[in-house]
């Protein structure tokens, strides 16, 4: 059987589109843009915050539909355009950040599309130089969400796995409300109920008229799952997590090894 040609490609960033120098290497830039310009669409969906993101896209050129925050937000780039929102409302973030505070671990939180976090550490200031964004600093956050009345597209919980090996179950059982995924040994992405990037590939073939087996989605980590499950045809990088190959359709070259230029050269108009 001759194997379908996509037209939809649905690609996580961080470990996907981007290598472990955190960029997008020429080859795979070329082959996007060339897939784009022979009627392909080229979609990102991501963990990162919308800020953290959309201009570095549109640094490379490329203007297209991004889901952020784990599909809690839904924009079109070039036109700043937001389609979608779907924050963990106030009192959520705030029952949230109590539970982050009695455990002492570091927590991120995104009112109004900011960096806020409690104080800055090593990790803060490798996260904003990263997202090419500035923290803010309030202490304690749960007092700051109340006085504010802010809510947040996304919680995440960025410390050491053997701290998060400890709160993670406790905000599974007391979290009910937000979907809570360990999405790798460091993080934690915490999302209202619903919210994952599964969710963003329907609203993503919806804006384009079509379905989500017409999508191709791409992704390493177990954030992607989700994304991985809705589409027609999942591919996990080959630098993803054993989880994530497991329920995948095919394993591409990694992130290093521009495995987004492979996917498109082998299954993509």
């Amino acid at each position: 059987m001759t194997q379908k040609k996509y037209k939809y490609l649905v690609c996580d960033y961080d470990g996907t589109l981007i290598n472990d120098d955190k960029v997008i290497t020429p080859k795979t830039l070329k082959a996007i843009n060339d897939f784009v310009g022979r009627g392909g669409v080229f979609v990102v969906c991501t963990g990162r915050m919308t800020s953290g993101i959309d201009h570095l896209l549109q640094g490379a050129g490329l203007n297209c539909l991004l889901a952020s925050y784990n599909g809690a937000e839904l924009i079109e780039i070039q036109s700043k355009k937001v389609l979608y929102r779907e924050p963990i409302d106030t009192k959520t973030c705030i029952e949230c950040y109590k539970i982050i505070e009695e455990y002492g671990v570091n927590g991120q939180c995104y009112p109004n599309n900011k960096y806020v976090v409690a104080k800055q550490t090593p990790r803060t200031d490798f996260y904003a130089k990263t997202m090419g964004v500035e923290a803010e600093y309030h202490s304690p956050i749960s007092e700051y969400l109340a006085q504010t009345q802010s809510d947040s597209s996304k919680i995440l919980i960025n410390d050491d796995s053997e701290k998060l090996d400890k709160i993670y179950p406790v905000l599974k059982s007391k979290i009910t409300s937000c979907e809570v995924i360990r999405s790798n040994p460091e993080h934690i992405d915490i999302n209202k109920k619903g919210i994952t990037k599964g969710n963003a590939c329907k609203l993503i073939a919806n804006y384009y008229g079509v379905t989500t087996d017409d999508l191709i989605g791409v992704g390493d980590a177990s954030n992607d799952i989700a994304m991985l499950k809705a589409v027609g045809f999942p591919i996990a990088m080959g630098n993803a997590f054993e989880n994530v190959k497991s329920i995948c359709k095919f394993t591409c070259p990694d992130n290093n090894s521009d495995g987004i230029k492979y996917i498109i050269d082998n299954f993509c108009i």
